[in-house]
């Protein structure tokens, strides 16, 4: 709880650590929660702390709100704020008497243990049971919230990666977000790979991407915005974060990597001159990267780093060429075959030319088949 709760205070509160026990939930519930295994005195001292931030909360709602105080070892802060006018409800860890959705949820996280803990049941039948617990669970419309708090709220992984495969069917809400600003792995991939692959959900993924903290996180939210970023999407988000100088470089080559899958001339530049210089595996992604999004400009580029002093910059340039493999990129790796320095990278140019030709020999021998 101490994990889950600190991003979501950070992500969505911008509150200072000392309360990194509460977060809101879409603008009706505030929730406000100490973290498991903390003594009563931490639990008193996190509620003195709470107690300013919920009386802003109270008097910035412009409509009735309920506040969930939890556990029940917060009940002085629940007398304290009692006659604010809203409703002050002290509860340890469940949720189902909020409303009868939230309900809902524990009923059919209910169901679901029941239909997966059946003895003798083997991987698929096991999926096929989850699926029929989830296709219950969102057969009532309205449910991404209740949903999420459930998720948050939950100890077991469990059943949280069940909740998080469940908010991927429903369209995206504030909700979808807060749960991909968690730091836990599993939770956001789980989510992340559920959603359709569509632009709502990129344009989701672009939102949640600044918000999560860790670079794993980071990575997992960047690899399926790749996946949706095709030809006809703007890439735009993925060229902003491969030139972001204060990017993790893991997060910037993925950037980069996903760029060059996209084989989009209107990426080249960006690639062209991430290729030129600094860090050596992003320049080897660039490099070819730039290759598969224009051959045609590409060998000019790579002409130049054909002789860069780095070894390794100057292999991957022999292997952006045999990807081309057009007539003015043959033409180069005859060259490179011919005068590079290195003999393993005149050895490795020749490999290529000679792959090349059986290519294009089976080509044409397939060609003379057909016209037969």
């Amino acid at each position: 709880m101490r994990q889950i709760t600190c991003a979501l205070t950070l992500s969505l509160l911008a509150l200072p650590c000392a309360a990194q026990d509460s977060w809101t939930l879409d603008g009706k519930h505030v929730l406000a929660a100490r973290p498991s295994g903390s003594d009563e005195a931490q639990a008193r001292a996190a509620n003195k702390e709470l107690a300013p931030w919920l009386r802003e909360q109270m008097a910035a709602a412009k409509s009735p709100r309920v506040f969930v105080v939890c556990p029940d070892s917060a009940a002085t802060l629940v007398a304290d704020l009692g006659k604010a006018g809203h409703t002050l409800v002290a509860r340890k860890g469940d949720l189902r008497a909020l409303s009868p959705k939230h309900a809902a949820v524990y009923t059919a996280l209910a169901n679901f243990q029941r239909l997966t803990n059946l003895a003798g049941l083997d991987f698929k039948a096991r999926r096929k049971a989850q699926d029929k617990a989830t296709k219950r669970l969102l057969s009532r419309k309205g449910m991404a919230t209740p949903i999420r708090d459930v998720l948050l709220l939950s100890k077991s992984k469990r059943e949280q990666l069940f909740l998080a495969a469940a908010l991927g069917d429903i369209p995206p809400t504030p909700g979808h977000e807060a749960i991909l600003a968690l730091p836990d792995i599993a939770i956001v991939t789980t989510l992340a790979r559920a959603l359709p692959r569509n632009a709502k959900s990129l344009a989701l993924l672009q939102r949640a991407y600044p918000r999560q903290s860790e670079t794993n996180g980071k990575n997992v939210i960047l690899r399926e915005i790749s996946k949706r970023t095709g030809r006809k999407a703007d890439a735009a988000f993925l060229r902003a974060v491969a030139t972001d100088a204060d990017a993790a470089p893991t997060l910037r080559a993925e950037a980069v990597t996903a760029l060059g899958r996209r084989k989009d001339p209107k990426d080249f530049a960006v690639l062209a001159e991430i290729a030129k210089t600094g860090d050596l595996v992003l320049r080897q992604r660039a490099i070819v990267g730039a290759a598969s999004s224009d051959g045609v400009k590409a060998i000019p580029l790579l002409k130049t780093l054909s002789q860069d002093p780095n070894l390794r910059i100057r292999a991957t340039t022999v292997l952006a060429l045999g990807r081309i493999g057009s007539d003015a990129a043959i033409k180069e790796l005859k060259r490179i075959a011919k005068d590079d320095a290195k003999d393993a990278i005149r050895t490795r140019a020749q490999r290529l030319l000679a792959a090349l030709k059986r290519k294009k020999q089976e080509k044409q021998e397939r060609e003379e088949k057909q016209k037969k």
